[in-house]
């Protein structure tokens, strides 16, 4: 898994996270548009994607479905969609 910077059709760049068989994980992908759609710094993007990465490696190595966590592992609730502006 890892972060990729890419450059979109009118010359910017984004930051997406893909997976082992690199395939885009679509939930942080999501989650990454909607915070640069609301104007988040690039730097901070990147950062993002790359804490972003490094929960979804964690998750998948404790075998655990990011839609079934709760509680104490916040970011689930930014990748369903529940966020706020951090």
């Amino acid at each position: 898994m890892r972060v990729v910077e890419i450059e979109t059709q009118d010359h910017q760049k984004r930051y997406v996270v893909i997976d082992n068989e690199g395939v885009l994980v679509e939930p942080i992908v999501r989650y990454l548009k909607y915070l640069d759609r609301i104007g988040i710094a690039r730097n901070t993007l990147r950062s993002y994607a790359t804490v972003l990465k490094q929960y979804w490696e964690y998750l998948s190595q404790q075998k655990l479905d990011w839609q079934q966590v709760t509680g104490d592992r916040p970011f689930s609730s930014i990748l369903c969609g529940r966020s706020r502006r951090l």
